[in-house]
């Protein structure tokens, strides 16, 4: 009999597959669009606790980025 933390690791690991298929389908409809901050799985969590840290700087980064400052 399997116990509760394999049970567990296996929904841990159900959930971070999920995560990473809906992540993978939705960022193909945004490719064209150019970003600021990480497009990888794990780096667009990163870039969003940058961007909650110090958000003033990724906007400034992304003003520079399209050339409107």
């Amino acid at each position: 009999m399997a116990s509760l933390a394999a049970y567990f690791g296996l929904a841990v690991a159900g959930w971070i597959s999920y995560q990473w298929y809906w992540f993978r389908e939705n960022s193909k409809k945004v490719e064209h669009i150019p970003t600021v901050g990480s497009d990888s799985f794990i780096g667009a969590y990163l870039s969003a606790w940058r961007y909650i840290l110090s958000g003033h700087k990724m906007v400034e980064e992304g003003y520079k980025k399209v050339g409107i400052c």
